[in-house]
């Protein structure tokens, strides 16, 4: 092929690649930027005999896994978990035998770094939490983790 059979092929070339990647006509979608998720919670809770039951609602995806810790002011201190389901979490937590659940206590609902929660909720949030935002996030020395506190009083 001679010199000028080759320009002709690569400006043709050319002219297949500058047409075929336009976009004349053609409406191109603009993508809205979602921020992220600033996450919610609530508390409640239920009291049957020696069971204390802590019902949570939250706006962040099914799937994560809360800490649910129950403390007063004398020291007492017990945990337990639940994962998030249609936004929702319960922990039930069971007094010593023979007594009852009364007075002041806090309630702490905490996920822990996305480390140690389940991988499709992590596809969600994001590796270090960084599609979930709010003041319920905090910085810590393993990574990010949502803590949501409250008083409760048991009657």
């Amino acid at each position: 092929m001679g010199y000028k059979k080759h320009v002709i092929v690569w400006f043709g070339l050319f002219l297949v690649v500058l047409f075929g990647c336009s976009s004349d006509g053609a409406k191109s979608e603009q993508v809205e930027e979602v921020g992220p998720i600033e996450a919610e919670m609530t508390i409640d809770t239920t009291k049957d005999n020696g069971l204390l039951t802590i019902h949570g609602t939250t706006n962040l995806p099914d799937g994560g896994v809360v800490m649910v810790t129950l403390q007063d002011r004398e020291g007492y201190r017990v945990q337990t978990t639940s994962p998030i389901v249609d936004g929702t979490f319960t922990a039930e937590v069971y007094a010593a035998i023979g007594s009852e659940f009364s007075g002041e206590y806090t309630v702490i609902a905490t996920l822990s770094v996305t480390a140690n929660q389940p991988q499709e909720f992590v596809n969600e949030v994001g590796e270090d939490y960084e599609n979930i935002g709010g003041e319920l996030m905090e910085e810590g020395e393993y990574g990010r983790t949502i803590s949501y506190e409250e008083q409760i009083t048991v009657e």
